[in-house]
């Protein structure tokens, strides 16, 4: 779940919506089940006008679900049947869509809810992001991956200076950060088949270049496979949005980042058999090494 590293609050919070972890209890509540399948959705209509109001914020902005159509009402009572079951089934769809989830399958490494902890900080990055930036690097301007704590940290000021320069949400480049942070994560505490994970130290001497673009091939298979199992429009149509971001952002990264492409057909056993490598301590300088392996 997110966390603040201080108490003010959320982004999301501060502009009127509720967070991730609301909408997760909100998905699980007695309230929801009884409601869902009824008609009218009675137990949706008991929920206060203003509360539902943010609820629908939730989904189409922070959730990253896709926006209301254009003047569509957010007022319960005034919604239809099939409109409130679209948008708690996309929210439903999308929130399901975990990153250590989803990483899990593609890498083989097991992992459990709650192994990470992760924190949306408001607090100025490591390092910050000029408005005029031609590059725009992942890790300490937007996000980070702390091995030490296990902790995953995203930089809401450093998204939202990216997001100025990208012209695009905020909310949908903090799902390519996230999952690239996730990808680092999943490289350091993922266990193999013998309920082992990557020893720190060999985690730690892992090339740079490595590193980041490993995360990136992570993370632009998770996003990928995302959108492929989507079954709901609108949370089709946000993944196409954060995949396009994430290419975009792609375009203005350092030349670390970009490595991965030539790893970007390789299949799942062939790139479970590179992980074992890398985190057993075998030290790979150039792409090339980690294509060798691929291709033997």
């Amino acid at each position: 779940m997110w966390s603040c590293v201080h108490p003010s609050p959320r982004p999301a919070e501060r502009e009127g919506h509720l967070s991730a972890r609301t909408l997760r209890v909100f998905l699980c509540s007695p309230l929801l089940a009884k409601s869902k399948g009824h008609s009218s959705w009675p137990g949706l209509r008991r929920i206060p006008g203003r509360l539902f109001t943010h609820m629908v914020d939730a989904i189409f902005l922070s959730s990253g679900v896709s926006n209301m159509p254009e003047g569509q009402s957010r007022d319960i009572g005034k919604m239809s049947d099939e409109e409130i079951t679209e948008v708690v089934e996309a929210m439903q769809e999308f929130t399901s869509m975990h990153a250590w989830s989803v990483l899990k399958g593609i890498t083989g490494l097991g992992i459990e809810r709650g192994w990470v902890e992760e924190q949306l900080s408001n607090r100025k990055p490591p390092k910050e992001i000029a408005p005029d930036a031609e590059i725009i690097a992942i890790d300490e301007c937007l996000g980070l991956y702390r091995p030490r704590e296990k902790r995953i940290v995203i930089f809401h000021r450093g998204v939202a200076a990216a997001a100025q320069i990208l012209k695009c949400e905020a909310e949908d480049l903090q799902h390519v950060v996230t999952y690239h942070e996730w990808g680092h994560a999943m490289l350091h505490v993922g266990e193999d088949l013998d309920g082992r994970e990557c020893d720190l130290r060999n985690y730690s001497r892992i090339d740079a270049r490595v590193h980041e673009s490993f995360a990136q091939l992570l993370a632009w298979r998770a996003i990928e496979q995302n959108l492929r199992n989507s079954r709901n429009p609108r949370v089709q149509r946000r993944w196409q949005k954060i995949r396009d971001i994430f290419t975009a952002l792609e375009a203005r990264q350092p030349p670390a980042y970009r490595g991965w492409r030539r790893l970007e057909g390789v299949p799942l056993p062939k790139l479970e058999k590179i992980l074992i490598l890398i985190r057993r301590g075998t030290r790979f300088r150039e792409w090339e090494g980690l294509s060798a392996v691929a291709d033997s």
